[in-house]
């Protein structure tokens, strides 16, 4: 018999040492040159989106370690590009578009380390989209990207969540009276 392989494994403690390091930058300690380093980078290639970082690694942690030797290629790509996605959402609402111009890669980055843009993967993106679709429409298809992202990570459809509000339970409710009220004195 062959030995089970723990690469899977091994990926989910890494993931979960990562998640542990991005929430420990949420804090802004200024003692681990690794943390800072690691948060520094978050911050500059996804900007808004590295809050969402440490609860998507989590999440990533979860599907390697409890796997039951199930497929998770789609689940752990779709979890780990939620903070991308939500970064590129709040950069097409809240920044106004850039000039394309040499210095944009900088600008970004800058501004996402300030977590005052969607950095400079979720910049580019977002901008791109907006010139493609409007700041409305790119935000529609973040919306859309996010929801069918967050559902595949989940191990979920849309059939599933369609049964789930069809078919919950109906309850028949009995009338009650109104009381009366109190007499005064």
């Amino acid at each position: 018999p062959q030995k089970k392989p723990y690469r899977r494994e091994v990926g989910g403690g890494v993931c979960f040492l990562l998640a542990l390091f991005g929430a420990i930058g949420y804090f802004k300690t200024e003692e681990g040159a690794v943390i800072a380093l690691f948060c520094d980078l978050l911050k500059g290639m996804l900007g808004y989106g590295f809050w969402l970082v440490p609860p998507a690694l989590l999440l990533g942690s979860f599907i390697l370690a409890f796997h039951r030797g199930r497929p998770v290629r789609l689940r752990l790509t779709c979890a780990l590009l939620l903070p991308l996605i939500l970064s590129c959402l709040l950069h097409s609402l809240l920044v106004q578009p850039l000039a394309w111009d040499k210095e944009l890669w900088r600008t970004l980055v800058e501004t996402g380390a300030l977590t005052q843009s969607g950095g400079a993967l979720g910049g580019i993106v977002a901008q791109g989209f907006v010139a493609l679709f409007s700041r409305v429409g790119a935000a529609v298809v973040f919306v859309l990207l996010g929801l069918l992202a967050g559902l595949a990570a989940f191990n979920r459809s849309v059939m599933d969540v369609i049964r789930w509000v069809l078919d919950r339970p109906r309850y028949e409710y009995d009338y009650e009276p109104e009381p009366e009220p109190a007499p005064r004195r």
